[in-house]
């Protein structure tokens, strides 16, 4: 990659992990006033005033984000890549942060509140590092494809429509207790299955694309 872009990245992802530090810092504060004895399901009763503040908190988390990625890129495949990166590195090491600080997660497969826009997202911890994972992974194809081809990275109407319907399914798999939200862990059912098919859709179908605009450009440069 060049000097332009390594600088980009390292700098998105220092302010990614900085702030994924202020974001642990104040759920570091919320446990110690609500969870004192250590969170668990099923959740507190929160003032309706901090619910208010935390939806304010996490709708400013998207929107710094994304001005982050607007800011680094110069085309719409650019800035979802660095969106991707910092969205990824961010969640990723909001547990690592979480970890240090307070000895939380107790493991990868531990439950926890995950978004709360527009309902409470619930799931185990692994299910949201594993999706930032595989957009730090697209995000870091789409640099480097784009750098190495000189062209923007291009996703088909379907495969835009594939990838949402993906979204969805995750979305759907997070959304699945948020009814129950009140419930003992143990009363709590994350639907893998739903969780995992949208997950490997989204991959599959990034790859297929990568795959195609790869040997494109070698048929069509008649390498």
């Amino acid at each position: 990659m060049s000097h332009s872009i390594k600088q980009k990245l390292l700098l998105i992802t220092a302010i990614s992990i900085a702030f994924a530090f202020i974001e642990s810092s104040v759920v570091t504060y919320l446990r110690e006033l609500f969870y004192p004895e250590g969170f668990h399901f099923p959740i507190k009763e929160i003032p309706h005033f901090l619910i208010l503040v935390e939806l304010g908190r996490e709708a400013a988390t998207i929107v710094l984000l994304l001005g982050l990625a607007f800011l680094a890129g110069h085309s719409q495949s650019e800035r979802f890549a660095y969106f991707s990166l910092a969205f990824g590195v961010w969640d990723i090491f909001f547990y690592i942060w979480l970890k240090i600080l307070i000895n939380w997660p107790e493991s990868l497969f531990t439950w926890d509140i995950l978004f709360l826009i527009p309902l409470p997202w619930t799931g185990p911890v692994i299910s949201p590092v594993l999706v930032s994972l595989a957009l730090i992974f697209a995000a870091c194809t789409i640099l480097h494809y784009e750098e190495h081809r000189g062209r923007p990275f291009f996703l088909s109407r379907l495969g835009w429509l594939a990838e949402f319907f993906a979204l969805v399914l995750i979305l759907w798999s997070y959304l699945w207790n948020a009814k129950n939200i009140g419930a003992d862990e143990s009363a709590l059912d994350y639907p893998y299955s739903l969780f995992v098919s949208g997950l490997l859709l989204g991959v599959i179908i990034f790859a297929i694309h990568v795959w195609d605009q790869y040997f494109r450009q070698i048929r069509t440069s008649g390498i």
